[in-house]
Order: structure tokens, then sequence, then C-alpha cells
């Protein structure tokens, strides 16, 4: 984000310093910050990312026509030729949604509980010192921690 502010900053300067023309100085500025922007776009793609924790979102089973207890955690499905995992979502106003996520950036865990949550990470530039000169990264990683017991292996399909 630095960047795009510093070739602004730079770019208006230096043409008002030169020029004396305010008018002149702040188009040339937008057009040096367009170029910081590109800059940063790039630098984002580039510089090595890690993943950091972001939250953690409680899902919530719901009951189906097989049993008494609510044992649905997690669906998947293609969507436009993306395929993804659909899940219950308990909100912190106390509703429930449904909500939708990637399932190329997601990975799944049987584990001893009795309750799912979804963990969510969030990419960052590795170097702190270099996190400020790019834009923000928008990509996620998704971490769903189920009961054991949730994902049936055994699936026959009668065709």
């Amino acid at each position: 984000m630095f960047t795009v502010i510093v070739f602004l900053v730079i770019g208006i300067l230096v043409v008002y310093w030169v020029e004396r023309s305010l008018a002149l100085a702040l188009f040339t500025g937008i057009l040096i910050g367009g170029i910081g922007a590109a800059w940063a776009a790039l630098f984002t793609n580039i510089f090595p990312k890690e993943f950091i924790f972001e939250k953690e979102i409680q899902l919530v089973a719901r009951q189906d026509k097989f049993g008494q207890d609510g044992i649905f955690f997690l669906g998947s499905g293609k969507i436009k030729q993306k395929f993804y995992y659909a899940f219950y979502q308990k909100n912190p106003d106390g509703s429930i949604s449904l909500n939708l996520v990637p399932a190329e950036k997601a990975k799944i865990f049987e584990e001893d509980r009795k309750d799912g949550i979804l963990e969510v990470y969030k990419a960052v530039i590795r170097s702190e010192k270099l996190r400020n000169w790019c834009f923000p990264p928008k990509e996620r990683k998704y971490v769903f921690r189920i009961p054991k017991g949730s994902i049936k292996r055994d699936l026959l399909l009668d065709l």
C-alpha cells in the first residue's frame, strides 16, 4: 500500500516543482500512482506468502430423515465447473446460514469431537517489512474439523 502513496506523492512533488502547475502535478501524480499500484500488485504476487489463523466458525448439523440427531455437517457440489463444500454455520447473532468454500482450498479432518468447526486462514506476505509495500493478498485456506464418522466411506451407487 505504501508503494501507491509513495509513487503518488513523488509524482505530484516532482511535477509541481518543475512545472509549477498544480493541475498538471495532480494529473501526473495520479498516473504515477497508477504505476505504483501496478508495482504493488506485482509485489503481492511475487513475494512469498504464509497463512495465518484468521477466525473459527462453528458448524451446525442439521437433522436428516435418517436420524434423531443432526448428523449432516458437510455437503459438496459443483457450481460452474468448480467444486464447493457447503455447510451450515452459526452466526454471532445466533442465526444459522448456509455458506460455501472452494473444495480445492479446503482440507477435512475427522477427529474425536462432538462439534464441527471451520478454521479460516488468510494469506499474508511472509516478510513483515514488505507487507506494507504490497496489496493484502485475498487468498484463504480452510480446515474443517468434524466428528469421526461424519464422512461415509463405503458408499454404494445403484446405477
